[in-house]
């Protein structure tokens, strides 16, 4: 597969990789070669949360996997659970009481409840999917150990 038009399905844009990433060598999955930094990728949106890994590919089978970066995995597991522990606040506080009180008030209060509880609803999906997502970042790296790599590295799960 042609690496620019990986590039461009997935939304990821090249980064110049250093000396020190090029470095890494990780196990393949499927045929237990070595696998080696090919690019670094980043999202193309610049703000804060972008997220960063290295494409590792296999020298055996051309088999690819992007491994994210720890401050990307830590980013999306702190995320998911500051929206968890939002939601617990806000429920332990009364949100729930209020949002079936407003509900029963008036029309206009009904629509009120209604638009809090599809607020909610969305912290609640975007909790969830920051934490899946998370969870697979970690198990590609656990499918995919550390072969070699620098000795001043200090790590998130075995990572870069």
């Amino acid at each position: 597969m042609d690496r620019d038009d990986k590039t461009l399905e997935s939304g990821l844009i090249d980064l110049p990789v250093s000396e020190h990433d090029s470095k890494w060598v990780r196990a393949c999955s499927q045929c237990d070669g070595q696998m080696i930094v090919t690019a670094k990728e980043a999202e193309q949106y610049e703000g804060p949360g972008r997220e960063h890994g290295l494409r590792f590919t296999c020298q055996r089978c051309d088999r690819s996997v992007s491994i994210a970066s720890s401050l990307t995995i830590f980013t999306n597991l702190a995320s998911a659970l500051m929206v968890l522990c939002g939601g617990i606040y806000a429920f332990s506080n009364g949100l729930g009481g209020f949002i079936i009180y407003a509900a029963t008030e008036s029309i206009l209060w009904f629509f009120g409840s209604l638009f809090l509880t599809l607020f909610v609803l969305a912290f609640a999906v975007g909790g969830y999917l920051l934490l899946t997502s998370g969870i697979e970042k970690i198990s590609v790296r656990k499918k995919h150990p550390l072969v070699a790599g620098p000795s001043d590295n200090a790590s998130l799960l075995a990572g870069h």
